[in-house]
């Protein structure tokens, strides 16, 4: 049976439909240490740290100034630029260069290694 009549019209359920919904938590930012050394020479001196992860490099060695440095090119693909999102969820990073390769541009070599979960030098700067 229905609980209304034609002159009052349809009860509303907007108030039901409307329910303030919890504001998601937020992940709490991991802190690290920046390796001492360029990622991609592999000498000291004056880097430029990635904000989010633990590689450095030096101005000259990427090629841009560190006002214009967001982040380190292990976030992106090296050839087809797509980040981990646009990679599937995935980027393989180079453990001896600044480069990473999506699932679809990985080269197929037994001398590429590749970061894996657990590596000691990332583990060392709390990463």
């Amino acid at each position: 049976m229905n609980n209304y009549d034609l002159q009052s019209g349809e009860p509303s359920v907007w108030r039901e439909t409307k329910k303030p919904k919890a504001a998601p938590e937020k992940k709490p930012k991991s802190t690290f240490s920046n390796q001492d050394f360029c990622q991609i020479c592999g000498d000291g001196g004056e880097l430029i740290a990635c904000p989010q992860c633990p590689i450095s490099v030096h101005s000259d060695c990427c090629g841009i100034r560190p006002k214009d440095f967001h982040k380190c090119s292990h976030h992106n693909c090296h050839n087809c630029n797509k980040n981990a999102i646009g990679g599937g969820g995935l980027l393989y990073r180079c453990q001896s260069c600044p480069e990473a390769y999506c699932p679809d541009c990985l080269p197929v070599s037994d001398e590429i290694r590749f970061l894996g979960k657990d590596i000691p030098r990332f583990e060392k700067l709390g990463f």
